[in-house]
């Protein structure tokens, strides 16, 4: 795969996503910190089984290798809570909203964030996931 003319171009097009979002910021390695390793992971998109329409190319962090206290302090994973995501469906369901579920990826959560709370969300004291925004009356879950 790593020699296939689509398979590369498809590994340029992850790189250029992570470029565009700004995912990664090279630093100098400390001699206390052993650098993560990367591993590219390929899967073709079929159509009806057959014919493959599209490479996708993943590159991913190999962070299974790390050491808690050697290689890193802590680690978070934004969750919402379950508590939240009933109020969220609860009044989904009151207003008859379609609810669509996505897996977010780190990167875009902390894009998303910024976002809102440059937008004057203010996020949840409780679920750090949850952004809210009043208007007047109106409240933006």
């Amino acid at each position: 795969a790593m020699t296939d003319p689509a398979w590369i171009e498809s590994m340029q097009e992850e790189l250029l996503q992570f470029k565009r979002i700004d995912v990664w910021v090279l630093i100098p390695i400390s001699d206390n910190i052993s650098p993560l390793t990367l591993k590219w992971i390929f899967k073709n998109k079929h159509y009806e089984e057959q014919t493959v329409i599209r490479n996708k190319s993943r590159l991913v962090v190999r962070g299974y290798r790390q050491e808690e206290g050697l290689d890193f302090e802590e680690s978070f994973a934004p969750v919402a809570r379950m508590e939240a995501i009933r109020i969220f469906l609860a009044y989904a369901a009151h207003k008859s909203f379609t609810v669509f579920q996505k897996q977010a990826p780190r990167a875009w959560y902390d894009e998303l964030s910024m976002f809102l709370l440059q937008n004057h969300f203010i996020k949840g004291t409780i679920d750090l996931t949850l952004f809210i925004r009043r208007f007047n009356d109106d409240i933006l879950v």
